[in-house]
Parts: structure tokens; sequence; C-alpha cells
């Protein structure tokens, strides 16, 4: 139990990090040092820059223990259709690649909007979105943060092999007729 003496107010704002000095290649720097930074739990990086065609996959990571993979799409500012596109379909290819493991797309990203986060949550994909925000305290010292906005590991519908919703009533043609 802490006591809120202890509790210390730090003076910060936030800064677009589209608009700053720290560009896509230093975060990347950043989640690699440390990718449990992002919400996801203990994982390592399997690849950073893994090309897919004409296009490049910012991670592969893997949760530790367990057969789960994360394909990561990084983006300063505001997510857009084509990252969030992308998510998926590296997303998929990934999937087809090592099915023996989870796959989740995640995307992360400065700003997400309403409407795109009800839209994805449609979407037949266990998407992850992640919001980074920065932060700069006393003009000199710089703190990135992630929360996730959007868990599609609890709702993975590719993977979820259970039918709860099977009935005890027959189904045969002679059910159907009465």
């Amino acid at each position: 139990k802490r006591d809120s003496n202890q509790l210390k107010y730090i003076e910060h704002e936030n800064f677009s990090l589209k608009d700053s000095p720290i560009n896509e290649c230093r975060i990347a720097d950043i989640i690699e040092n440390d990718p449990s930074k992002i919400g996801l739990g203990e994982c390592e990086i399997i690849r950073r820059e893994r090309h897919q065609g004409n296009r490049v996959l910012d991670f592969l990571i893997q949760q530790e223990d367990e057969d789960i993979r994360y394909e990561v799409e990084l983006q300063l500012g505001r997510a857009d259709w084509s990252h969030i596109c992308r998510s998926v379909l590296y997303w998929s290819k990934e999937r087809k690649k090592t099915p023996q493991y989870r796959h989740f797309p995640v995307l992360i990203a400065e700003e997400i909007s309403q409407k795109h986060l009800e839209l994805i949550s449609h979407f037949n994909s266990p998407m992850i979105i992640i919001k980074m925000q920065g932060n700069i305290i006393n003009n000199k010292d710089y703190i990135l943060d992630f929360h996730i906005l959007l868990d599609g590991r609890d709702s993975d519908p590719v993977s979820d092999d259970s039918d709860d919703d099977k009935s005890s009533l027959p189904t045969d043609e002679e059910y159907w007729k009465k």
C-alpha cells in the first residue's frame, strides 16, 4: 500500500512522435531492446524487418514459453487503412508459413480513430491495436508509453475449436421435417 504523500506528480506534456526528431527506427530500437514494453508479455524478437515480397514486416515476435507469434506493424501518427490492411496481410502470410503457432496481427500507432477500432473489431482476424504515446518531462526527458486499445487474443476465431453452441437436439433429416 502506498502512502499518498510518497506520490510525486511530474509535469509533462504529450508530443507527436511523427512531428518529433524521434523516428520509427529509434522506436523500433526501443522495442527490440525490450519487447515486453509494448504490453504483450514476455516476448522475444524472432526477426526485425522481415521481408514479405515487396513489403517489410516491422517485427515478428514470439511469446516466450508459448506457441504464439505476433506480426507487428509500427506506424507514427494516425493509423491508416494501408497499415491496418498490411498488418492483416502479414498475419495471414505468417500463419500459412508456420501453422503450428497461433498468430496475431498487431498495429502500433499514435492515434487510431474510433471508426477504425469499430471496423477492426468486426474483422475475422484476432487483431491487437496498441496506442503509443510520447511524453516529455521537464523539456528534456522522453517517455514512450504503450496501451492496448483492442485485444483480439481473447476472441481468436481462427483457433477457437470449441463448439460451445452444440445442441443436444438431433439435427438429422427427420428433425428438420418436424
